[in-house]
């Protein structure tokens, strides 16, 4: 497991604000009428939380699902916040995606902020896409969001001899200005294997009452699967689903050469109607 997924607090600060996905997964429960809801990979409850704000006044019954106990102590205490009749609809399980699998068929499955990335293998992402599917109602949808792949972010690693590029990507600072967390980054791709390296290394500074700044460094490594968006179709209608939208960012626009991110829907198939 990547260090930074036992560091629930860093991992937050590292995601800053994040509301536009966030606000895109409110409005995808509603524009579905989705009642029970899993959350593959819901860290540190992020997007989880919000979610299950709306939870009571919408009717909602939120499954959360993650292998990291560190994120989930962190989700079950952000809880802690939220009134009693929304705490009561949202269930946290420590569990691996890939084995992951309701006792009774929901309306919608959702796995945002590339967690699908982790699964590395094509059997593993099979298993996922195949357990998904018998966990949803007919009609039910399976929402998977990645990051779009960036060829030029792979170059230098695909240079001969390969060179690793260094970059700057996260600069966040607490809101009440005590935290600065800084996250460098290098990737390694393997074209052949579809795979990337990826090694973040993260400065955090904290500042003390008495304005003693404190550093703290340590290294996140990770390797994680690169989909393409015609693969990540295949995987829907080879387990089943007929892909409903293709989308290239959170507020629904078209997927493009440029887009930054890759959502797809699948939907499993309806029953059909009594003639």
């Amino acid at each position: 497991m990547a260090t930074i997924y036992t560091r629930p607090e860093e991992y937050d600060l590292e995601h800053g604000e994040g509301e536009e996905d966030i606000t895109f997964y409110r409005r995808l429960i509603q524009r579905f009428d989705a009642h029970t809801i899993v959350e593959l990979g819901c860290g540190s409850g992020r997007i989880t939380v919000p979610l299950a704000a709306m939870a009571d006044e919408h009717d909602l019954h939120i499954t959360g699902v993650d292998v990291s106990e560190e994120m989930l102590g962190e989700a079950r205490q952000k809880m802690t916040r939220l009134p009693t009749g929304c705490r009561t609809r949202v269930q946290l399980v420590l569990e691996d995606i890939g084995r992951f699998q309701t006792a009774a068929p929901v309306d919608l499955v959702i796995v945002p902020c590339s967690t699908l990335a982790h699964v590395l293998e094509l059997d593993e992402q099979l298993a996922v896409w195949r357990s998904v599917a018998r966990s949803l109602r007919p009609g039910g949808r399976f929402v998977v969001d990645l990051t779009m792949p960036t060829l030029a972010a792979f170059a230098d690693s695909m240079a001969t001899p390969p060179r690793v590029l260094v970059e700057m990507d996260v600069d966040q600072e607490s809101e009440d200005g005590v935290h600065r967390l800084i996250r460098y980054k290098t990737t390694r791709y393997e074209a052949h294997r579809q795979r990337a390296h990826v090694r973040f290394l993260y400065d955090r500074f904290e500042t003390r009452p008495d304005d003693e700044a404190r550093a703290q460094r340590y290294v996140s490594d990770f390797e994680s699967h690169v989909y393409f968006p015609r693969e990540l179709e295949l995987l829907f209608l080879h387990t089943g689903f007929e892909v409903e939208h293709r989308w290239g960012g959170y507020r629904g626009e078209a997927l493009r050469p440029h887009s930054r991110a890759l959502i797809m829907v699948g939907r499993t198939p309806a029953p059909e109607s009594p003639r």
